[in-house]
């Protein structure tokens, strides 16, 4: 099954017939990819038998608009996907597809080292996710001034300071580490010392070439 196109998604529910010889039963439910630009396409394939409903829902309401199903002029809308099997209604399986507008931010937020000074925080944001369509326009700093270390880039941010394009064209998704000083407070008392740092991102979802 294809999912029709980010504006066309619509709440409600789809019979779907399918034969099998083994009972029903819902293995499994996958949308691919999991994060897809407003306008462009994903594909939901199960893995099940007999008789089945596929739910298609907003997670936020909000979102939802009378007329095109997902509103995406903002902040991401998600799409939950529930497959239910007729034979067995208590054991659905569940999926869920990010549609991003054209522009949009994501919080990147990674917890820290227990030791050292500066606090180091590493992670990564899943590329399955965030592919390399998904692109950096800015970093804010957010909580704390940090420095930033992405795709052999480096920028220090200062709280309250304009966004930086440092990283701009980069990946969103893929390594990420975050550096802070301790405060005098913090170094006396280690139980003040940050758990996680976190950076604000401007991302940029470039559709896929047609």
């Amino acid at each position: 099954m294809t999912v029709r196109r980010a504006g066309e998604i619509a709440s409600g529910a789809l019979l779907v017939a399918l034969g099998g010889c083994c009972g029903p039963q819902v293995k499994s439910v996958n949308v691919t990819p999991a994060a897809i630009c407003a306008g462009e396409r994903a594909d939901v394939k199960w893995d099940a038998a007999g008789e089945l409903t596929l739910m298609t829902t907003l997670k936020d309401p909000r979102l939802a608009t009378a007329t095109d199903g997902v509103d995406v002029s903002g902040e991401p809308a998600v799409v939950s996907f529930r497959l239910v099997s007729k034979g067995e209604p208590d054991k659905p399986k569940d999926a869920e597809l990010d549609v991003y507008p054209a522009t949009a931010a994501t919080t990147l937020v990674f917890a820290t080292a227990p030791a050292g000074n500066p606090v180091v925080a590493r992670g990564t944001k899943a590329p399955a996710a965030w592919n390399s369509r998904f692109e950096v326009t800015t970093v804010t700093a957010a909580g704390r001034d940090v420095v930033v270390v992405h795709e052999g880039r480096q920028a220090a941010l200062k709280v309250g300071a304009e966004p930086v394009k440092t990283f701009e064209g980069t990946a969103v998704g893929g390594d990420w580490e975050l550096r802070a000083t301790l405060t005098a407070a913090e170094l006396a008392d280690p139980k003040q010392r940050p758990g996680r740092l976190g950076v604000q991102v401007g991302l940029r979802c470039k559709p896929a070439a047609r």
